[in-house]
């Protein structure tokens, strides 16, 4: 789960590429890193379970696209979910993003590495968002951050997105894979699909060549719930900036905020094969900028210690 900025630093051993059939790769993976806030070890069986894991990621070509198929493999879901397995849902990944040797002729092929997961079932990480609300993440603070929360406001809403996934005895288990990190207030009048349909008419469009986004969960209520929409904007050929939106009522210092979201920069096979930084606090900045240019005021809310290198542990908060 590494998430770097600098080139060198993230291609080095934070993610170890183990094997992938015919290849030799370095640096592969989705994104985390090894200081994980809020995850702490569970000898109670209380909160996610932070463990070292095996991720192995088939691929399988199905017409336009690869088909992803990827498990999790730890010893330590054995222990709390009763099986050492976590099976997630396939996931297109599309032709250009595959490494050309085995997409001429097209071949299956597995990746597999080393990483670093913070999961748990619905309850799990309800413990964790519960403790974290208001700003209060008990988590590990650089001293930029812990200036910026001298600043801090108050914000009781969804602190993370997760990916959902399915453990040995059919439980749903949740990865936490990304902050929230962009918010609308009240004032702004719209929902998901509003804010969607008025960014696109101001050029905030996706390139045809990207796949669908799979569906990312938020913790609201009590409950999972996938994001109400997606918005994206072209950067260039091979990335794009991609928020989801997920439609709330939650309370801040601010406003009262009607949609929050995690804001991010999508590489072209959305990291299902590379490992590249997700540029979170870019993201974000693009998005606030946008809106500010559009009229609307923003100012960032702190939200707590942060997991991701690319993240300042800030909520940019848009309203009038």
């Amino acid at each position: 789960m590494t998430d770097r900025n600098d080139t060198e630093t993230r291609n080095s051993t934070r993610r170890k590429f183990l094997e992938l059939t015919g290849l030799t790769l370095t640096g592969l993976g989705a994104s985390a890193s090894a200081t994980v806030a809020g995850a702490t070890a569970d000898s109670e069986d209380v909160g996610p379970t932070t463990a070292r894991t095996t991720v192995i990621k088939r691929f399988s070509p199905d017409g336009e696209h690869f088909e992803l198929e990827k498990r999790a493999v730890s010893p330590r879901f054995d222990e709390r979910f009763g099986g050492p397995v976590l099976t997630y849902d396939p996931e297109p990944v599309p032709r250009e993003a595959i490494p050309e040797e085995y997409t001429d002729p097209d071949r299956p092929f597995t990746v597999q590495y080393e990483d670093d997961l913070v999961v748990g079932t619905l309850e799990d990480q309800l413990v964790v968002e519960r403790r974290e609300g208001g700003g209060d993440a008990g988590g590990t603070q650089t001293q930029s951050q812990s200036q910026i929360r001298t600043q801090t406001q108050s914000y009781d809403g969804p602190q993370y997105v997760y990916e959902s996934a399915s453990g040995a005895e059919g439980q749903d288990i949740y990865e936490r894979t990304a902050p929230i990190n962009v918010a609308w207030g009240a004032s702004v009048g719209m929902d998901a699909s509003q804010l969607r349909s008025y960014m696109e008419n101001r050029g905030w469009q996706d390139h045809w060549t990207m796949p669908g986004s799979g569906s990312r969960y938020i913790l609201s209520d009590g409950q999972a719930r996938a994001q109400d929409d997606h918005i994206y904007k072209e950067i260039y050929y091979t990335r794009q900036w991609h928020i989801r939106v997920y439609d709330v009522t939650v309370d801040s210092s601010v406003e009262s905020l009607q949609v929050v979201g995690n804001v991010h920069r999508d590489p072209l096979d959305h990291n299902h094969v590379g490992d590249e930084p997700w540029y979170f606090d870019d993201a974000r900045e693009e998005t606030t900028g946008a809106w500010e240019s559009w009229g609307r005021s923003s100012e960032y809310v702190f939200t707590g210690g942060t997991m991701w290198e690319t993240h300042d542990g800030n909520l940019g908060v848009i309203h009038s």
